[in-house]
């Protein structure tokens, strides 16, 4: 492999570890709506004391609160998990398949994931990274000497 592919692979690495990471982190922020959610199903009263009538009310948007934010954290967490793990693959060169698949899933996460998305399964798509990968055609020799004229 070309020592150009391999520093883009590096860089594609780092930047999938740190944008991994940053949604590792984002898919947090929903804790507080989470709590929120627990506090409206476990104690109503507290939000609303004026009437009984509201507390259905509040324990159906804590139920709604609850279920939004779980799946916001669960979906936040499984995407950086694999965007982490991309990163690691990309490394290693392995798992070239996997690392496609998570470009171009990458890619409907605008703006940032969609430019680490496009540059990575361009760099992906180079006969000398496929064949780094274990895939594709091993790249023309290069000659080493001139012929004589």
């Amino acid at each position: 492999m070309r020592k150009e592919d391999r520093d883009q692979l590096n860089l594609l690495t780092i930047f999938h570890y740190v944008l991994g990471g940053l949604t590792l982190l984002i898919s947090l922020l929903p804790l507080f709506h989470l709590g929120v959610g627990i506090l409206m199903l476990v104690s109503p009263e507290t939000l609303d004391p004026s009437s009984s009538q509201n507390q259905d009310g509040l324990q159906f948007l804590g139920v709604l609160f609850i279920g939004v934010a779980v799946i916001v954290i669960f979906v936040g967490l499984i995407s950086g998990t694999c965007m982490i793990l991309a990163g690691r693959f990309l490394n290693r060169q392995t798992h070239y398949i996997y690392c496609m698949i998570i470009a171009a899933l990458e890619c409907l996460s605008f703006p940032f994931g969609t430019a680490l998305g496009v540059f990575t399964l361009v760099v992906l798509s180079r006969e000398s990274v496929k064949w780094a990968f274990g895939r594709g055609t091993p790249p023309p020799a290069i000659p080493t000497s001139a012929p004589p004229l």
